[in-house]
């Protein structure tokens, strides 16, 4: 484990390096550098323990990290699938990728919705066709262009024009469902109350299933998602 713990520190060093420590890489690189450090040390630690070790971490580096949307939707998002998801998903790798962005999708929404005043009605489909191509071929093809450069060009030319086909295949696809007139869903600015409301129905929403009323849930999101239009006086 520690030396598997270390390789990964260090892939994901030279990851960041790669991507020119654009913030949201540090905080990632700083994000899972405190998991894997911990681990190297040999110290026991809840994944609770671990977020919140990563955030005191991250605002000592980067104290104004707090006014980035991004902050608060990573933080977010990974507290909600810690909270959401076991420890070990049962039924696979496929079924814990479809859990882990239905919990995501709800769970982000009033956030979402809070930062940027819009939804996205097909955005969970686009994420479950992005996320797999770009982890599993966009990402691998154009680092293994970079490790075979020193060796061979022509092979490192291929991975990359490899890698641009599958990225201009999924760039078609998403410009299709971005040019689905209801692909994206317009809101006002949202009230703390209309804010509130939300939160409480996604938390609601991802209780154990035996909870009864949960489809009650979804009627909170609406001071949000439906709120009322005063017209402009005539």
């Amino acid at each position: 484990p520690q030396a598997s713990a270390l390789a990964a520190l260090l892939a994901a060093a030279g990851y960041t390096a790669l991507a020119g420590f654009a913030l949201p890489t540090v905080r990632t690189l700083l994000m899972i550098a405190v998991v894997l450090l911990a681990r190297l040390a040999r110290r026991a630690g809840s994944g609770a323990d671990s977020l919140a070790l990563a955030l005191l971490v991250l605002l000592l580096f980067d104290p104004l990290s707090v006014l980035a949307p991004g902050f608060w939707l990573s933080f977010a998002g990974v507290a909600w699938l810690l909270w959401c998801l076991p420890a070990r998903e049962q039924g696979g790798q496929l079924r814990g990728f479809l859990a882990a962005q239905g919990v995501a999708s709800i769970a982000l929404l009033p956030l979402t919705a809070w930062f940027f005043g819009q939804a996205s009605l097909p955005g969970p489909l686009a994420n479950l066709l992005g996320i797999p191509i770009i982890s599993l071929g966009v990402v691998p093809l154009a680092l293994a262009g970079l490790l075979v450069l020193p060796l061979s060009a022509p092979a490192a030319a291929w991975c990359w024009q490899a890698c641009a086909t599958v990225m201009h295949w999924l760039w078609s696809v998403l410009e299709v469902v971005a040019d689905w007139p209801p692909a994206m869903l317009w809101l006002p600015e949202a009230s703390w109350l209309a804010l509130l409301f939300a939160c409480v129905g996604a938390f609601w929403l991802l209780l154990p299933r035996a909870l009864p009323g949960k489809g009650l849930a979804a009627l909170l999101f609406l001071p949000l998602l439906w709120p009322r239009l005063d017209a402009p006086a005539n």
